[in-house]
């Protein structure tokens, strides 16, 4: 199991969201039994280590990387019969998002996924809430790059000037 996997399994929710099948509807499981469903909640409720960005249409890490001049993902979760993706980046530090949290930090997390979103050409209507599991083995998944991100470096590869405007 890669480092990226094995940090995905190790830091998802004590009690995830999670389904089999997503007309069905979410659940709440224990994570060991939310871990063998095909999909489930990435990231705790008040802190956000994944950035996820969800692809509907065929793609692939080369492209991203070499077509579309963006980093490597850490984990890129593919549906064999369509081709579809999601995209996951770690951060090396995650995010948190309650009232004791920087509002500068959260404004600055939001604005490199709006322009990571933007440039991955990714589903703007994503909730985010939950991803492909890329443990699962009804999806492809590929580890591309194994060492986790900071906001700073994924800056780098996204136009954030959009963003600046705090009116």
């Amino acid at each position: 199991m890669s480092a990226q996997l094995a940090l995905f399994r190790n830091s998802v929710p004590k009690r995830p969201y999670c389904t089999d099948d997503l007309v069905s509807g979410l659940v709440i499981r224990d994570s060991e039994r939310a871990l063998g469903m095909r999909y489930i909640q990435h990231n705790h409720p008040n802190s956000k280590l994944w950035m996820v960005y969800d692809i509907d249409r065929r793609t692939s890490p080369e492209e991203i990387e070499h077509d579309l001049n963006l980093p490597p993902p850490n984990l890129f979760v593919q549906n064999p019969k369509n081709g579809h993706a999601h995209v996951l980046y770690s951060l090396d530090v995650p995010v948190h998002c309650n009232e004791n949290s920087s509002p500068k930090a959260i404004r600055f997390a939001g604005a490199v996924d709006c322009g990571l979103s933007i440039a991955l050409r990714a589903d703007a209507g994503y909730s985010g809430l939950i991803c492909k599991n890329p443990l699962h083995k009804d999806w492809r998944t590929v580890s591309c790059n194994p060492m986790p991100y900071s906001l700073g470096e994924l800056s780098d590869y996204v136009d954030l000037k959009v963003y600046q405007d705090r009116r």
